[in-house]
């Protein structure tokens, strides 16, 4: 009855009693609008039909089936669904070269995770919204042509499991991964069994904690943001016969959390900066039998060189351990990232 009523609505009102405000509403409607200034409300509909059809096959194509990812880590990849098929907001896998005139030094850097997801999303309802598994595959390499520089050379391996709920006010997102870590440099492989729990507060007014884990916006600047927190705990266990680096025993078993800041400047929405992105993520933990600390410090930023996100310009900064293989970072890497 509301449909029909705003549709009478609009047959007996001309189009020249729009006000100034309302200007936009009427470049939007110019298109189905009579020459007596009436609305054509079938030709409307036609065109309302047609983007419900449009949005109804894209969420039957990104919420169920087999699709593959490749990005600059599991930090990167995002929760499900919608979120997950948005290029544009990752920073993707990395490639860079720097030639370095002074140390007489050529850098060749990569680093990405490929992660192949059988997924289900939404099509459950009740506590659980979605599912994920599959196998990935990573490697984070710098090779140097100078001897006085070091190399790294690391390459991961194994599954990820993931489940969506719904429960106690906010959803709730876990992923399981285990698999191998092999450190060419250091001639050591390990196995790495990580645990991981993100909460995503519901949409609230006025409540500030419900932009956890989704898209807020800060009017005064007018920029976006996402923060996504989690808590994590990883167990790893050296197959050499010597300590790891994170404990000095075989095994080791970090407790620790991250915080990650997704931001997109908004008001440069209209320059050519338009898909500008940058995020911060930060990494602690605590290794448990040895009481030893551990951080990560990461800033990135890209620029998307394509609409829809497949290739971007990226910097990065990072500092701290790597969680894999402990090793000392403090490093800027710029180059070029892929996506898809």
């Amino acid at each position: 009855m509301r449909a029909l009523f705003v549709a009478v609505l609009i047959l007996i009102i001309p189009m020249n009693t729009v006000s100034a405000a309302d200007k936009s509403l009427q470049d939007i409607l110019d298109p189905y609008t009579n020459s007596d200034g009436h609305i054509n409300v079938q030709a409307l509909e036609d065109a309302l039909a047609k983007e419900r059809q449009k949005k109804a096959e894209a969420i039957k194509k990104n919420s169920s089936g087999t699709a593959a990812y490749l990005r600059d880590s599991f930090t990167d990849l995002g929760f499900f669904g919608e979120d997950r098929f948005n290029l544009s907001k990752s920073k993707g896998a990395s490639v860079s070269f720097t030639k370095d005139r002074v140390a007489h030094d050529n850098e060749l850097n990569f680093k990405g995770v490929l992660f192949l997801s059988t997924f289900s999303d939404g099509s459950y309802g009740g506590r659980y919204t979605g599912w994920s598994i599959g196998p990935y595959i990573g490697a984070n390499v710098d090779r140097h042509s100078a001897r006085s520089k070091k190399d790294s050379e690391t390459y991961i391996g194994g599954v990820a499991a993931e489940l969506g709920t719904d429960y106690a006010g906010f959803d709730q997102f876990y992923r399981l991964s285990t698999g191998g870590v092999r450190d060419v440099v250091a001639n050591t492989t390990s196995l790495k069994v990580k645990a991981e729990f993100f909460p995503v507060l519901r949409r609230e007014p006025d409540n500030p904690l419900s932009c956890i884990g989704r898209p807020c916006t800060i009017p005064d600047i007018d920029l976006l943001y996402v923060l996504t927190p989690e808590l994590f705990a990883i167990y790893g266990n050296s197959f050499e016969n010597h300590g790891d680096a994170f404990s000095g025993e075989r095994d080791d078993l970090r407790l620790g959390g991250q915080v990650s800041l997704l931001l997109k400047p908004a008001f440069l929405q209209k320059t050519a900066l338009s898909r500008l992105y940058g995020r911060i993520t930060y990494q602690w933990a605590e290794e448990v039998m040895s009481s030893k600390p551990f951080y990560n410090l990461d800033f990135s930023t890209w620029y998307n060189l394509d609409e829809d996100g497949h290739i971007a310009l990226s910097a990065s900064y990072t500092r701290g351990r790597d969680e894999d293989t402990a090793e000392r970072l403090d490093k800027l890497v710029v180059g070029l990232t892929g996506k898809f």
